[in-house]
Order: structure tokens, then C-alpha cells, then sequence
């Protein structure tokens, strides 16, 4: 099974598992907030596991996967987080604070997967 596929198929276990898991919480009463929320979180989780093996594709160099991830998440995650409820979102002003964090965290996560499996790791 390609790395692609492996991808795939952990983003659908959990996916499938977080959506079980707002089913429950629905059934079982919890507000709507709660149940986006844990939606929302599990859809995140799930596209991240489903482009991790970008990194692990020899043919990109390292710059190439970081763009193409940075790509995905800019179409994908950005837009969750701003729809999501999480942030104010009245203003562009709301807007570039939420680009903010996203690049910031982006940044930090990178550098620390960066650090761990690409020098660390790696010797």
C-alpha cells in the first residue's frame, strides 16, 4: 500500500471515528456548538493525517512538499478555521489575526517536525 493510501485510509478511520463520536454526542442531547466543534476538530485531524504523507514522498524536495502541504492547508484548514465559530470573524481585521495564528502555528509545527524527524531522527 503507497504512503498516499495509507494516508487516506488513517484520515478515514478518523474521520469515521470522530463522526460516530458527534453522532453520539447529538443523540445523547449535547448543544450544537458542542457537536460542531468535535466535527470540526475530527475533520481537521483527519486532513492532517491525510496529507502527512507528503513528507514521506522522495520524489519532492523538501521546499516542494512544504508548499504543497502548505497548499492543502491553506485551502482546507484556513477555511474551517474561519467558518468554524472558534474566532470573531467581523472584521479583516478578525481575519488577519486568524492568519496569524494559522501561520504561526503552521511555523512552529513544521520547525518541530522539522527538528525531530529531520535531524534528530534522521542521525
Amino acid at each position: 500500500m503507497t504512503a498516499y493510501k495509507k494516508g487516506w485510509l488513517r484520515a478515514s478511520i478518523a474521520g469515521g471515528i470522530t463522526s460516530l463520536l458527534t453522532l453520539f454526542l447529538y443523540l445523547s442531547g449535547q448543544p450544537y456548538q458542542v457537536n460542531k466543534s468535535t466535527f470540526l476538530t475530527g475533520l481537521i485531524v483527519a486532513i492532517i493525517l491525510a496529507t502527512a504523507p507528503i513528507y514521506d514522498d522522495n520524489r519532492l524536495s523538501l521546499k516542494q512538499q512544504s508548499l504543497l502541504h502548505f497548499s492543502i492547508m491553506c485551502v482546507t484548514i484556513l477555511p474551517i478555521l474561519c467558518l468554524s465559530g472558534w474566532y470573531p470573524l467581523h472584521n479583516i481585521v478578525d481575519f488577519l489575526k486568524i492568519l496569524a495564528s494559522f501561520l504561526t502555528c503552521g511555523l512552529v509545527l513544521w520547525l518541530l517536525a522539522y527538528l525531530i524527524f529531520g535531524k534528530l531522527l534522521h542521525n
